[in-house]
């Protein structure tokens, strides 16, 4: 996290301080997720969308306000992660975030 806290268009998700979170993905939240992802492949750095809100599933068909999954899922970005990654990989990884933003500021 530290290396992307100077970049305002990445907000982090909430961890409740009551919480102790064994972290499955890296994630970050954005306003146009597919495009950094987009950007990031072409770079050779596989990421993931958030996974798709139940309540939207054809299958489930639930009825109901879920606001908040709607917005994580349409912000939502899981970047690489593994016990296996070594830190210059993470720094490339971050370092191609920064070039997006540079390259897209309005993004």
């Amino acid at each position: 996290m530290n290396l992307l806290n100077d970049i305002p268009q990445i907000e982090f998700p909430y961890i409740d301080t009551r919480c102790e979170p064994v972290f499955w993905f890296t994630n970050i939240l954005i306003n146009e997720p597919q495009e950094l992802a987009d950007y990031l492949l072409d770079n050779g750095i596989q990421t993931r969308r958030f996974f798709y809100p139940i309540h939207l599933q054809p299958c489930c068909n639930i009825k109901g306000d879920f606001s908040n999954a709607e917005l994580v899922y349409n912000k939502g970005l899981s970047l690489p992660s593994s016990a296996l990654l070594k830190e210059e990989e993470i720094e490339i990884i971050c370092q191609k975030i920064k070039e997006f933003y540079i390259l897209t500021p309005d993004s």
